[in-house]
């Protein structure tokens, strides 16, 4: 299944060959649809050998755009940093998302605002850069519309100015990479693969009195669904169903899954190869 036939059920797409809104950094789009959206770009310094950055996305009330995997339905964000000068590579390191539910489907995404940080490595660490990003997104409420938007930035090299603490409070809430069974209140502690073809069972351990929420990554060509979570018989324990709905080719291989377990405002992110 194509990205596109994966679009919303309950929103018209306006495909981008027809209407293709132009949000620009400060956030106009066209079509009616202005102050929908805005992204900009922060300067978080240096930190090693590494520039932080990051880009924010804002949103009008009820609207949503996606995270890298959008679920169900949905667009992913693309980037194109092609543009920059002096800069050799860009890592975006992306916060958990919400689970929505949009009609029939269940989409990954934000409200609101999202900051997600980025990782600046430059060719020339020694020299100015200017960190320039072309940005498709998918923008929605009632229509979903494919928007394009462009930012950029002078890099400062220093750690100074408030952008640099809103950077490194975002980092905070980043997802932590935590092993299988780790020794911890929110963990991924087991897969195992259903006698129902395509399909495994995940236990995960939360605090008790917390929902979890579990949300599945394959490797390019595969698109995994996740159930709602259902408590288990011990204390703190949950289950989730995960269903391989596409791959690249016919497989019985283990299943490659990469895991983002959220708790309020708590991740964390596991590597499981289901068997």
């Amino acid at each position: 299944m194509s990205i596109f036939n994966r679009l919303h059920i309950s929103c018209m797409f306006v495909l981008a060959v027809l209407v293709l809104p132009i949000v620009s950094a400060m956030g106009q789009a066209a079509n009616g649809l202005e102050n929908t959206s805005r992204i900009r770009l922060l300067d978080g310094g240096q930190e090693g050998a590494v520039n932080l950055a990051a880009l924010e996305i804002s949103l009008a009330p009820g609207f949503l755009t996606y995270w890298r995997f959008p679920g169900e339905a949905g667009v992913p964000p693309v980037f194109d940093w092609s543009e920059s000068q002096n800069v050799a590579n860009v890592e975006e390191l992306w916060p958990a998302p919400e689970r929505i539910r949009e009609a029939d489907s269940i989409v990954y995404g934000f409200h609101d605002k999202v900051i997600i940080p980025l990782r600046v490595v430059l060719e020339k660490p020694d020299q100015p850069a200017n960190l320039k990003l072309s940005l498709q997104y998918g923008v929605c409420k009632d229509i979903c519309i494919p928007a394009t938007a462009t930012a950029s930035i002078e890099l400062s090299g220093t750690n100074a100015g408030k952008d640099a603490v809103v950077i490194q409070r975002a980092m905070r809430t980043l997802p932590k990479v935590t092993p299988v069974a780790a020794d911890a209140p929110l963990a991924v502690l087991s897969g195992q693969k259903t006698k129902n073809s395509g399909e495994a069972e995940v236990s995960v351990r939360a605090p008790q009195g917390e929902k979890p929420q579990l949300f599945a990554e394959g490797p390019q060509g595969w698109q995994l669904t996740v159930s709602e979570g259902r408590p288990g018989a011990a204390d703190g324990t949950w289950s989730f169903t995960i269903k391989v709905e596409e791959t690249p080719e016919k497989h019985d291989a283990p299943i490659p899954a990469h895991l983002t377990l959220t708790v309020g405002h708590d991740a964390i992110e596991t590597d499981l190869r289901i068997d």
